[in-house]
């Protein structure tokens, strides 16, 4: 598969878990991603590598981004109140862990704060966006159902248009230190509100002092060494992304030392690389069980027709509403749009599927 943007994933069975059949040729499938649409390419072996057929996949995610800002930083002025300046205090080196994903670094803050400000961007939300459109727990376990309800946010505000893509950016604000040593798990839910047609959910974690120099999220001497190792000052500001920059002032000094000393943790009391479970997702349009009926449904020869809506026989409308394939099952494709011919396809020796992002919304079961 072929990514041009490394943050998104379309998550399909595993190479080699399934053999597929096309026009009595064994091939092979070939996924491209551009970042705004998917491409599928379909090829013969038994032909010589000839291209058989082909069709796309375009997708707008209601979710645009899901980020992590340093609140009351030296990147946002210090600011505590949410607005524009939010935006330069976005750590571009964190990323949001997904469900079914593990844990590294990239999903862990060391802000002295906690966890202060998440934005999320939302695509065309249906009303007005408000607290009740959000859930949030903390917790240090896989099994996000076992959490707890985290601390209600300070605030939660909208820039209409200020998002990826012109989404309105959704600002949320916690007070400083509420929410530190732990992970956050945050739900945007499907509501009349956000439009979306299933619960957006993802997780950042928080660890003070921890440089993710190591296999673990652990704090100890190591970190506090470092940060004396790499000191920033005046003349050589730190940047957002420096791992050294616990309080985040753009400084590494004595300051980041005392943090990692004093928010020392063992393996037992440490941050863990949690894996949350895809369970946690509870408003999702289908469980796995189904995706995996689905899936199997699929598997029994099928004609595809380009006159059909989506290009599906009329007989697969029962079945199939639509296929979602993105880096999130509440990132659905707004349309699909294909172009091939009539042809027969056969998918056998399907394997069952574990762990898949791949939604399919049931019309008629």
């Amino acid at each position: 598969m072929n990514s041009a943007k490394a943050r998104q994933t379309w998550s399909v069975p595993p190479p080699g878990a399934s053999q597929f059949q096309y026009n009595a040729d064994f091939g092979a499938m070939l996924l491209t991603d551009n970042g705004s649409s998917l491409k599928f390419e379909f090829w013969s072996i038994a032909g010589g590598g000839t291209l058989i057929d082909q069709y796309t996949i375009a997708a707008t995610a209601p979710v645009r981004a899901r980020q992590v800002f340093y609140n009351d930083s030296a990147f946002d002025g210090n600011s505590p109140a949410a607005g524009a300046l939010d935006d330069g205090a976005i750590a571009a080196d964190k990323q949001a862990l997904l469900p079914g994903a593990t844990a590294t670094s990239a999903n862990y803050t060391s802000y002295s704060r906690g966890i202060n400000g998440v934005i999320v961007d939302l695509l065309n939300p249906t009303g007005t966006i408000t607290a009740a459109d959000f859930a949030f727990h903390v917790g240090n376990s896989s099994t996000p159902n076992d959490w707890t309800a985290a601390p209600a946010p300070q605030s939660i505000s909208v820039r209409p248009g200020a998002g990826d893509g012109g989404a309105d950016r959704v600002t949320i604000v916690w007070p400083s230190g509420a929410i530190r040593n732990t992970w956050l798990q945050a739900t945007v839910k499907s509501t009349a509100a956000t439009g979306l047609a299933a619960a957006d959910v993802f997780y950042f974690g928080n660890t003070i002092g921890e440089t993710g120099n190591g296999a673990t999220a652990q704090v100890n001497s190591n970190d506090e060494i470092a940060a004396r190792q790499h000191a920033r000052s005046f003349t050589d500001p730190a940047n957002i992304d420096d791992p050294f920059d616990f309080n985040r002032d753009g400084f590494v000094n004595a300051i980041d030392q005392i943090l990692a000393r004093a928010n020392a943790t063992t393996l037992a009391t440490s941050l863990k690389l949690i894996i949350p479970s895809i369970s946690a997702m509870a408003n999702n349009s289908a469980s796995l069980a189904i995706v995996d009926a689905a899936w199997r449904s699929l598997t029994a020869e099928r004609d595809v027709s380009e006159t059909a809506p989506n290009g599906l026989a009329s007989e697969d409308q029962t079945l199939l509403a639509f296929v979602q394939l993105s880096m999130h099952p509440s990132e659905r494709p707004s349309e699909m749009s294909e172009t091939r011919s009539r042809r027969r396809m056969k998918c056998p020796e399907i394997e069952p599927l574990t762990d898949v992002q791949i939604d399919f919304t049931m019309a008629n079961l």
